[in-house]
């Protein structure tokens, strides 16, 4: 463990997880995925007690939980846009009322309708307590910052925008832009490459256990922040973990 936190502070590079670590948008988008899964349901014909039946197919597919919070090991967490659709596609095969659909005229319509709802209601970014004053902290520090998320490159520039934290970063490993998502190192070895640095230089922040197979992978440091969908269980017994990212300045601050 002393040997994990001492290449913490060695890093040289930041890569940052988007959703559940920087910002809270897990509000916005379980709301923007019921309108989706409504909008499929009525899509297809589907009555008010089938399309309630596939609205709770949907959730629970998607790792939403019975008192609404979401589950650091559940698609919606860390999954793409094809991967979250996928569940939608998959939750619609298991209805009693199936209609033979083709998976890619269904995946079509789903990004459709998708891109109404998003179009009429914008995810609102809430940042995540302290998220300003880390990020400035490994700025003032010097230290090159980049974010790797599932989420496209449009939607995570959209998104540290709104928040203002879009300057705080030089490279953004995109969902679209990376050859494989998370897990997959790719991003870290991308990332690495743009900073000029090795992997192990690295430390990777995220929220879920994707965040730190992505790092394991890489041979990069990994540290996990609680205050988004991930608990202590969710990762390995050798993960630094902090309730909070105040709690992770303090650490960094005194260190």
């Amino acid at each position: 463990m002393e040997g994990c936190l001492k290449d913490m502070l060695t890093s040289k590079a930041v890569l940052w997880d988007k959703d559940g670590t920087l910002l809270n948008t897990f509000d916005s988008w379980i709301d923007v995925e019921r309108k989706l899964a409504r909008a499929m349901a009525a899509e297809y014909g589907f009555s008010s007690v089938k399309e309630q039946d596939y609205i709770q197919r949907v959730l629970f597919r998607l790792g939403v939980k019975l008192d609404g919070t979401v589950s650091g090991q559940g698609v919606l967490a860390s999954g793409t846009s094809e991967a979250i659709i996928e569940e939608f596609y998959s939750a619609f095969l298991e209805m009693d009322s199936f209609i033979s659909e083709k998976k890619q005229s269904f995946f079509s319509l789903a990004k459709s309708k998708l891109a109404e709802i998003l179009e009429q209601g914008p995810i609102t970014p809430i940042p995540a307590q302290g998220a300003q004053e880390v990020l400035k902290f490994f700025k003032d520090l010097g230290l090159c910052q980049g974010l790797a998320t599932s989420d496209s490159l449009a939607n995570a520039q959209r998104d540290l925008a709104a928040a203002g934290f879009l300057d705080y970063f030089t490279f953004i490993a995109a969902s679209d832009t990376i050859e494989q998502p998370k897990p997959h190192p790719c991003s870290v070895y991308a990332f690495a490459d743009f900073c000029g640095v090795s992997p192990s230089e690295i430390l990777v922040i995220g929220d879920t256990p994707v965040d730190e197979g992505m790092a394991m992978a890489a041979g990069a440091s990994f540290v996990a922040v609680l205050s988004g969908t991930g608990v202590v269980q969710d990762f390995s017994s050798k993960v630094n973990a902090f309730h909070n990212l105040l709690e992770l300045l303090r650490f960094f601050a005194k260190g």
